[in-house]
């Protein structure tokens, strides 16, 4: 499944619907999270942010 959603042009509700999920363009975009650019500028100096927490402080802040 993670090829497909890589692919160019991939449909991440027609892939998941297609593995047994049920999800809607709109639950997708309402989940979708991206960091703000404070948070950006934050991990590109290397500063532990809010934004990075336990579970991922090693993998972006460090």
């Amino acid at each position: 499944m993670q090829e497909q959603l890589k692919a160019e042009g991939a449909d991440p509700v027609a892939i998941a619907k297609s593995a047994g999920f049920s999800i809607t363009t709109e639950e997708l975009e309402e989940h979708r999270q991206f960091p703000s650019d404070a948070e950006i500028e934050t991990l590109a100096g290397g500063k532990v942010s809010d934004f990075c927490t336990s579970d991922i402080v090693s993998y972006c802040c460090w």
